[in-house]
């Protein structure tokens, strides 16, 4: 997505729907007629409300710890706060939102307290573009999307990590609730970073999933 890693483009962005457009836009520039979709945490709350205008654009669905929704007895995490730099405690805060264990050598690995410049751009670059499409009051859901979930006519599957902290596995619940086809597979031992902790895991049953018939 435009602003993250080394991309550039994201100047325009202001909301969601730009970040829709712009999945709609290089599917166009590639091509691609139909696709398997998959979206991870905020990318899951992009790809949902693409599946929500263009299901017509999907073979297959698949939403890992997807943001999106938020409901008062399964509410999002505070975010933007959580990752805002501290006087004391390094990254610890944010390592612990996203991580099962915040001092495993991955959890270190991925947010370490000191970074290099080159990374530390790229950190806070990643959370600049987050803010400016998920800041604004409700922050990184929509509450309109929950009741155009119904949408969504193709084959979903929505994968949740028993331990996320950041978006509660309870609203793989309402995800499944309200998408026709879909179905919830949950992975233990991981956090809201599945697809780093159990990456094996992950990877297989998304396999399953889409080689299915």
């Amino acid at each position: 997505m435009p602003g993250y890693a080394d991309t550039e483009g994201y100047d325009d962005l202001e909301n969601i729907e730009d970040m829709v457009f712009f999945c709609l836009d290089v599917l166009d520039a590639l091509n691609l007629e139909k696709v398997h979709l998959i979206g991870t945490a905020l990318g899951g709350w992009v790809a949902t409300e693409f599946a929500t205008r263009y299901a017509h654009r999907l073979d297959k669905f698949v939403l890992i710890n997807p943001c999106g929704i938020s409901t008062p007895e399964s509410h999002i995490a505070n975010f933007f706060y959580t990752v805002t730099p501290k006087a004391e405690g390094g990254n610890d805060e944010a390592r612990e939102l996203i991580f099962s264990d915040q001092n495993s050598e991955l959890a270190m690995g991925v947010i370490p307290d000191e970074m290099s410049p080159e990374a530390q751009l790229l950190f806070y670059k990643a959370q600049m573009v987050s803010a400016r499409v998920g800041w604004a009051p409700p922050s990184l859901y929509n509450p309109r999307l929950k009741d155009r979930l119904f949408r969504v006519t193709v084959p979903t599957l929505i994968v949740t990590a028993t331990g996320d902290k950041l978006v509660p596995s309870g609203l793989a619940e309402i995800y499944a609730g309200g998408i026709p086809n879909a179905e919830v597979t949950q992975i233990t031992d991981s956090a809201h970073a599945v697809w780093l902790e159990q990456p094996h895991k992950t990877a297989e049953v998304i396999a399953q999933f889409l080689n299915r018939g």
